[in-house]
Parts: C-alpha cells; sequence; structure tokens
C-alpha cells in the first residue's frame, strides 16, 4: 500500500468520490471499494511535477481509503527524522484543513470514512504516513468552545449561529449552526440529504415532520419540512 497530498491532489480525489450512489449504509463500502478501483486503473498519474499518485485501497473492517504517493524527486534517505517530522506534521495539517473544510470529502468524513496519506521516497522507502479521521473535522469546533470568551466574540457568534440558513450555503456553515442537533445522512453522488427530527427545526412536529435539507456538491439546494423563519430555502 502507497500517499502524498496537494492541492491538486485533494480537488482530483474529491472528483473522483462524487461517483453515483447505490444505498447509504452497507453500499458506502461498495463505493469506496469502487472508487479505489477507479483510481488504480488510472494511476500511476501525477499530482503534481514531484508528486505521484501510485494506488490506492479501501480497508472495509476500519472504514480506511487509503492513497499511495511517491516523491518522484529524491530517495527517502534524504529525509532526516526532524525533516521527516516536519513534512509529516505540514502535510498533515494541510491535508486536514482542505479535507474537513472542502465541500467534496467532508461528506465522507462525516459518514464514517478515515483517509490515509502516505508517502515513499523514489527509492520505495517510507516517508511519512497519517490518518484524517472524523473526529479531526471536529477538533476546531471542540477548541472553539473551550477558548475563552468575552462579551463581543460571543455576540458575534450567537448572531452567526442563530442567523436564517439559506438556499446556497456551504454545507460546513449549515452543520456549524446545527451543531448539537442529530442528523441522518444520505450520499446520492453529488447530492447529500440530512434529515433532522428535533421538533425546534420541523415545521410540523405535531405530525411528526422531518427537516430535510438537500445539498448540490457541497451547497444548499433546499429545504423540506423545516421550520420558517429558521430557513429561508425553497421548498
Amino acid at each position: 500500500m502507497r500517499a502524498c497530498v496537494t492541492t491538486i491532489t485533494i480537488s482530483r480525489v474529491a472528483t473522483c468520490l462524487l461517483l453515483p450512489s447505490l444505498s447509504f449504509a452497507d453500499a458506502l463500502d461498495d463505493r469506496m471499494r469502487t472508487e479505489a478501483q477507479a483510481v488504480n486503473r488510472q494511476a500511476p498519474m501525477m499530482a503534481d511535477k514531484s508528486t505521484r499518485l501510485d494506488s490506492a485501497g479501501y480497508d472495509e473492517r476500519n472504514r480506511l481509503f487509503c492513497y499511495h504517493y511517491t516523491m518522484i524527486n529524491h530517495p527517502s534517505t534524504v529525509y532526516s527524522p526532524a525533516q521527516r517530522q516536519k513534512f509529516r506534521t505540514l502535510m498533515q495539517e494541510q491535508t486536514t484543513n482542505r479535507a474537513c473544510t472542502g465541500s467534496a470529502l467532508r461528506p465522507f468524513l462525516d459518514a464514517g470514512i478515515s483517509f490515509k496519506y502516505v508517502h515513499f521516497g523514489n527509492d520505495s522507502r517510507q516517508i511519512s504516513e497519517f490518518v484524517v479521521t472524523p473526529d479531526d473535522c471536529k477538533a476546531p469546533a471542540a477548541r472553539q468552545e473551550t477558548a475563552p470568551k468575552n462579551a463581543g466574540k460571543t455576540s458575534h457568534s450567537a448572531t452567526g449561529r442563530d442567523a436564517p440558513i439559506k438556499s446556497g450555503d456551504a454545507y460546513d456553515s449549515v452543520m456549524e449552526k446545527l451543531k448539537g442537533y442529530d442528523a441522518t445522512k444520505k450520499v446520492y453522488g453529488g447530492w447529500l440529504d440530512a434529515e433532522f427530527r428535533d421538533p425546534t427545526l420541523v415545521a410540523y412536529p405535531d405530525a411528526g415532520g422531518v427537516c430535510k435539507l438537500t445539498f448540490d456538491n457541497g451547497r444548499l439546494f433546499r429545504c423540506q419540512g423545516c421550520k420558517p423563519g429558521r430557513f429561508k430555502c425553497s421548498e
């Protein structure tokens, strides 16, 4: 098994992942296996002028999707232990930020899929590896909640969370405003449905209604059965 991550790689991988889905739960594993096969049919391919994507694989038991890359210009021996650690830390920070804030990979992380990236030198020896997990995407919010607050910042944060949710809002922005509410999520290609049953979000809670948000490639497309005022988007 072999990975390295650049802006180009994340974008390319994200595009590959937006394939037609079967049903959400069991079919998610099938989808990941199919995606790994699709990557392997195209590999090797250049992610940038110094990074080659060699292969991909999916570990169903651990819900772990793996990317294996080669740094084609250097053998692993040119990296000292300190340089390897610095390389890994930098790549992990950049990749985690892109994966957790990008609209394409984030739904898969929310569905429980982790992504592993392994880097090799041109001598086929490993330089570094790291994993981006669903919990990594929750960490920034958790750190914000425990940070010291002043009146001004608290007021600004509350205003942002209380602002109406509108058509065109980014997935991350909507999920931040709805943090703390349980949602059932389903992915269909570039579409994602998030269903909420909390009575404070549902237009007709007495009728057992559901507030359903549909995202098209990371942007809110429509709301169905959601509370007016809190949601301002087309049915």
